[in-house]
């Protein structure tokens, strides 16, 4: 089993119907991660408000994402080495669409959890670097909140 590793932002504020990408993790060349779990939670506050619109797309852009840094954690941090992985919220340039893994509708008063079954996980990172990223699109003014956990 390799390192388990996490990372979580801090409110972003999303604008109607305007996508951003509210999440980005990267990894260095010649290395590859799991992508085991991830989530995402809102604050709306109209229960007859369209759904937000959720995108997981892997990343094929070799040049690290430009956003506000996160900090990464080790489950176990007695483990020697460091987090390869590096995590961005609201990310601004440096994505290339590899593909959209998953996309999803989530009630703007609610969040949406996924794991992963072992063997099942979306792998990212290869000969070059490359990463995941989310896309988030809101119908209207709200906050959300994500986490992401991966195994290196």
């Amino acid at each position: 089993m390799g390192m388990m590793c996490s990372v979580a932002t801090a409110e972003v504020a999303l604008v109607a119907t305007t996508a951003k990408t509210v999440l980005g993790l990267k990894i260095p060349a010649n290395r590859r991660a799991l992508l085991t779990a991830w989530g995402i939670y809102f604050d709306g506050v109209s229960v007859t408000e369209a759904p937000v619109v959720v995108e997981l797309h892997k990343d094929s852009n070799a040049t690290a994402h430009t956003g506000t840094a996160l900090t990464e954690v080790k489950y176990d941090a007695a483990q020697p080495q460091s987090i390869a992985t590096v995590a961005s919220h609201t990310v601004t340039a440096n994505t290339t669409d590899g593909g959209t893994i998953q996309s999803i509708e989530v009630h703007p008063q609610a969040g949406y959890e996924k794991s992963y079954v072992p063997g099942r996980c979306p792998i990212f990172g290869s000969s070059a670097q490359e990463g995941l990223y989310w896309v988030v699109t809101a119908p209207s003014v709200c906050n959300c909140i994500m986490f992401a956990e991966w195994e290196e």
